[in-house]
């Protein structure tokens, strides 16, 4: 603690300074060095030189004592006690000390891994552009293909009416007018709805893409009854546009199916598959004892009266080895929504089939083991939670839109 008599001291001091008198001391270093003096005998310049020697001093003894530095500052700057000379110097040294600092903010240092985040920040955003815009183009291609596909529809369609006609334009009393003319008429006139059923399946069945997705759910089933090969071969009864043996192709498996379609029998055979242009129970009746290893049919049997399904189901056990897979999926009508409104958005329906009551069937018509898989439900954002009502309303209207059964020959 410094004495009194060392503030006595600094107080006359001060007070000799505010006189003429000038405190003599040595030149202060070039680096504190004060303006001229104007007028000698101005109490502001004395006051300023005053101040500047006690801080060149200070500075000076914090030097020697070995003190260390910051940003080449010393770590204690001088202190001062009292308010009683002029600021200009400590205006300089904290100008000096704030520029030493400001540099920690104004040059920033590369940090390697902010850079990283920013390039996979960039790259990020990049591929979810690229995504969006695929999926765009994605959109614009499956538009651009079901108008190919409506076009070409309509197309068949004419060409149809045309063929229909043609025997028609002779005149009556003309010999060459055949029986066999007449019947191909009758036959053309039967397809004349070919193209309109094939528009209507783009529009309201839903994509390849989408549909087999949805079959490949009956490829576990499939593989594990070992059917699929060459002595197994697989039959599917009314393929429509060959989801399912595009499906089994894909997986390496052998199969051929039937339809009377003649647009979609096109389709199917410009990808190479075996089609054959018949009716399903024809198709069957064609076809010798034990000679396949699984019947297929996808959203078919409620297009047939009901003699014709048991029909249907007698040739199919008839056809199949023993331990052949027989599937057949259906809407299912204990979905309200499906029962009472989607069930008939296809005016070639006949009847919805309960799940019993075709489980029952297959029974009876000698198949063994007998199983119902409900398929397909709503999504989940379409369904409530809360209470069992919210529950049972989800099993009634958000429930499984349809069903497959499957059955075994013993």
């Amino acid at each position: 603690m410094r004495s009194s008599a060392s503030h006595a001291a600094e107080r006359a001091l001060t007070r000799s300074d505010l006189g003429a008198t000038v405190h003599r001391s040595p030149a202060p270093r070039p680096r504190f060095e004060s303006p001229p003096r104007s007028d000698p005998g101005s109490r502001r310049w004395t006051l300023r030189s005053t101040l500047g020697r006690k801080v060149s001093r200070a500075a000076g003894r914090g030097r020697r004592r070995g003190g260390g530095k910051v940003f080449g500052l010393p770590l204690k700057p001088p202190a001062l006690t009292s308010y009683h000379g002029e600021g200009w110097r400590l205006a300089l040294f904290i100008t000096k000390v704030i520029r030493r600092f400001s540099r920690l903010f104004t040059t920033k240092p590369i940090d390697p891994n902010h850079t990283a985040t920013d390039a996979l920040g960039r790259l990020s955003q990049a591929i979810t552009e690229l995504e969006t815009r695929i999926e765009l183009l994605q959109q614009e291609r499956n538009k651009d293909l079901r108008q190919i596909s409506y076009l070409t529809s309509a197309l068949h369609l004419q060409q149809g009416r045309f063929d229909a006609r043609l025997p028609n334009t002779k005149s009556p009393g003309d010999d060459s007018t055949t029986v066999a003319q007449s019947a191909q008429a009758a036959q053309e006139e039967a397809h004349a709805r070919d193209a309109w059923y094939a528009a209507f399946q783009d529009r309201f069945r839903g994509s390849r893409e989408d549909i087999k997705m949805r079959l490949r759910a009956h490829l576990p089933r499939v593989r594990a009854a070992g059917v699929g090969t060459e002595a197994m071969p697989i039959v599917d009864l009314g393929c429509g546009r060959g989801e399912w043996l595009e499906l089994l192709k894909d997986e390496g498996l052998k199969a051929r199916g039937a339809d009377l379609n003649r647009v979609s029998i096109a389709r199917c055979r410009e990808m190479g598959l075996e089609i054959a242009e018949e009716d399903a129970l024809s198709y069957l009746r064609n076809i010798p004892d034990t000679a396949v290893g699984a019947v297929t049919g996808f959203h078919i049997i409620e297009h047939l009266p009901f003699d014709a399904l048991l029909a249907l189901l007698d040739e199919t056990h008839r056809v199949l080895k023993p331990g052949g897979l027989a599937i057949f999926e259906t809407p299912n009508p204990q979905n309200v929504m499906v029962g009472s409104c989607t069930f008939y958005l296809d005016p070639t329906h006949r009847r919805p089939i309960p799940a019993g009551l075709m489980q029952f069937v297959m029974e009876m018509q000698g198949f063994t083991a007998v199983e119902v898989v409900p398929l397909h439900p709503y999504p989940e954002r379409a369904q409530v939670h809360g209470s069992n009502l919210a529950e049972r309303f989800n099993e009634y209207f958000h429930g499984p839109q349809d069903y497959a059964v499957l059955g075994r020959k013993p």
